[in-house]
């Protein structure tokens, strides 16, 4: 098989390029029954030079198949002789020929599922995973997407957090050209990016996963619409940052649940009915319901009739909410036949209901525990005990307390048009200032500096003031001329000025 791999197949007659075919085609199965029978390291370069050269042979058949048979390949070899098995990966996903890389994009999982632990071989395998899906055949694209959860689970064992999204991160930045596929394509991204969420970084997940499931659920058909809202629950789950959480919900709301066109507000619903199962109760409650009650007055029967599904799931966490008994009592008055018996259902639920499970409850308690460890709650920003410097027009007393009430009343600053405070952090009064003063501003300044004119000899305001000679009257005729300017002074000689040498 090397030999003959190794030659131009387009010149061998045809007997010998069907054996070579059918050799590809069994050559995984063989590999693995002969397993136990190779035992020296000749025997296993023998082995596996076979591959190296059929995937490297101008026979497209004979590539598909190495690339088919590569999965039983790696696992029974990839330990074993891992330098016989470099480049390989990388042959297959970058072959001219649309077959060869779409069965390697259907097994690739399997072969991530042996290699991610490889330190020789992880790299490599990256990057066929990335290659696979920026490939430029849009089948190829799909069945690399298919296990995408997958590799991000076998590419995270033993690995710090947020090192496979890191390791595969040219997939998340071509995001955005990926979701311009089918439906179909769509559809299995949108499934696959919410059961990955919680191994990307936080990073990745605001700045590529939330802006492209947006952006698939608006542009695409229903059930990408669907599946992108139960994905952005998710990804909501595990933003470490609440911050930037909020930042992504808030959006949420404004654009979706009060947006003007119905299948908006039905996908911020959808949305609300998978984060119950994400969430707990008391973190659902304070992110998702306000919006919810405000939708029972929603012009579209539909959206209502959603809604109601979503209350009769959340019975447990909204039942004592004055907010839900309000909202159901106008699903009970609803003109919708459909929609009022649904609200009568749930009243006879809320009624019956005694109590959630020991189980449930338990279930609860983990997942409330586990978002106070996980999610990080930045402290706000609060305002200084005055206002800071540059803020302006601020009140004197404004947050000062005790030092602005014994603050003499003489050192008050003087109403001004504009300019700066003439106030310190505290709200005590300072001296006003000698720069940027408002221009109708008449502060009082310091006697050497407060002349009309300037002694050219006493640029350095360092030197002691010496008073200049008195005025002397001259004739009418006579025009008094300016003095000649003085030359710039030298730098060393100027006040606060450094010279860098």
């Amino acid at each position: 098989a090397c030999k003959v791999a190794s030659t131009d197949l387009r010149t061998i007659d045809d007997d010998t390029y069907l054996m070579l075919e059918i050799f590809a085609e069994v050559y995984g199965y063989f590999l693995v029954g002969m397993e136990n029978a190779i035992s020296t390291d000749d025997e296993w370069t023998t082995s596996l030079n076979a591959i190296r050269r059929m995937v490297t042979c101008n026979g497209p058949t004979v590539r598909q198949w190495c690339a088919f048979n590569l999965p039983a390949v790696v696992l029974t070899a990839g330990f074993r002789r891992p330098d016989r098995i470099k480049g390989v990966l990388n042959a297959l996903s970058t072959d001219n020929d649309v077959e060869t890389r779409g069965a390697l994009a259907l097994g690739i999982h399997e072969i991530v599922k042996v290699l991610a632990s490889h330190e020789l071989l992880r790299k490599e395998t990256c990057l066929a995973v990335s290659t696979l899906f920026n490939d430029e055949n849009g089948r190829v694209r799909l069945n690399a997407i298919e296990h995408f959860a997958e590799d991000m689970e076998y590419l995270a064992k033993d690995q710090p957090p947020g090192e496979a999204s890191l390791s595969l991160e040219r997939i998340f930045s071509n995001l955005e050209k990926i979701s311009q596929d089918s439906w179909r394509t769509q559809e299995v991204l949108c499934q696959q990016l919410g059961k990955l969420a919680h191994w990307c970084t936080s990073e990745i997940l605001c700045n590529n996963v939330a802006p492209v499931l947006f952006q698939m659920a608006r542009e695409s058909t229903y059930l990408v619409r669907k599946a992108g809202m139960i994905a952005l629950a998710h990804v909501l789950r595990y933003i470490p940052d609440a911050k930037k959480r909020d930042h992504i919900l808030k959006h949420f709301r404004n654009q979706w649940a009060t947006g003007k066109v119905y299948w908006t507000r039905l996908a911020y619903i959808e949305a609300c009915y998978e984060a119950a199962d994400v969430f707990s109760r008391k973190l659902y409650v304070q992110l998702f319901t306000p919006e919810l009650f405000n939708l029972v007055s929603d012009p579209v029967p539909n959206v209502r009739l959603r809604l109601a599904a979503v209350f009769r799931k959340t019975i447990p966490a909204i039942k004592d909410l004055p907010e839900f008994k309000v909202a159901l009592s106008t699903l009970l008055q609803d003109k919708d036949p459909q929609v009022s018996s649904e609200a009568k259902e749930i009243k006879k639920m809320c009624e019956d209901f005694t109590g959630s499970s020991p189980k449930e409850l338990e279930e609860d308690k983990k997942k409330e525990l586990e978002e106070e460890a996980f999610f990080v709650y930045k402290a706000k920003k609060t305002k200084a005990d005055g206002p800071s410097a540059g803020s302006g027009g601020a009140n004197p007393t404004a947050g000062t307390g005790e030092k602005a009430a014994a603050a003499p009343p003489k050192a008050a600053a003087p109403p001004k048009a504009a300019g700066p405070p003439m106030q310190a952090a505290g709200g005590i009064p300072t001296k006003p200032p000698t720069v940027g003063a408002a221009p109708n501003a008449v502060p009082k300044q310091p006697p050497q500096v407060a002349a009309p004119k300037v002694n050219p000899n006493a640029a350095n305001s360092n030197l002691p003031h010496v008073p200049l000679p008195p005025k002397v009257d001259k004739p009418p005729s006579v025009t008094t001329a300016a003095p000649p300017s003085a030359p710039p002074p030298a730098p060393e000689k100027k006040s606060g000025c450094c010279i860098i040498s």
